[in-house]
């Protein structure tokens, strides 16, 4: 693929921008259908996401509302996704579209999917059968990383800018006493660094 950039006015006068154009080369699946439909993507951002790790499925379940019912001019529905180490389906939480349903498993896919890694959770190697030379290429182990440095990869991934104090400061002193431990946390360690079910609540709800 090799992007490039078009200059572009917006509706108002004193705003100016960049919009990407996309030529692609040596496709290796053959040309693209007529009318395909593209869109770029910019990395998510990885601040907080432990925040979202610790709010109960339950209240994300709550918290749907696919009609706007309560007629704030938002609707959105929550998206049940196989969560691979459970072996179940789960609420998704993280993603483009929450196909993912703990940190875990997105550090996971983002490994498999965009780097080619296999992992503990995902030990098959990303290869179409037309990918006959990644079929058959050299791998770096089976899985690729180890158990000890996934679970150091998905522990900074989920606390990525998280400050000990920051359920505390965010909250303030008045709502000190309402904090409370998040429990069995799939997380583990993040139980080390305070953090709350109540103060992820709180940076949702934006109050």
């Amino acid at each position: 693929m090799m992007p490039s950039w078009n200059q572009v006015v917006g509706f108002l006068t004193d705003w100016e921008g960049l919009r990407p154009r996309y030529e692609y080369e040596n496709l290796a699946f053959g040309p693209f259908a007529d009318g395909l439909l593209q869109s770029g993507r910019t990395a998510p951002h990885m601040s907080g996401l432990a925040l979202l790790e610790a709010i109960p499925e339950g209240v994300l379940q709550e918290w749907a509302d696919p009609n706007n019912a309560d007629g704030d001019g938002i609707s959105g529905r929550a998206n049940s996704v196989w969560d691979a180490t459970a072996g179940g389906m789960r609420t998704g939480r993280f993603g483009w579209k929450a196909e993912q349903p703990s940190v875990r498993q997105q550090v996971a896919a983002a490994l498999n999917g965009d780097m080619g890694i296999t992992s503990p959770i995902f030990g098959d190697q990303n290869c179409p059968a037309p990918q006959v030379d990644c079929v058959s290429a050299p791998n770096g182990g089976e899985p690729e990383i180890t158990l000890e440095n996934f679970d150091k990869l998905v522990f900074y991934s989920a606390t990525i800018f998280f400050e000990p104090d920051w359920p505390r400061r965010f909250v303030g002193p008045a709502l000190e006493p309402q904090l409370a431990p998040v429990g069995a946390s799939p997380l583990g360690p993040l139980q080390k660094i305070g953090f709350t079910v109540l103060a992820a609540h709180f940076a949702f709800h934006g109050t």
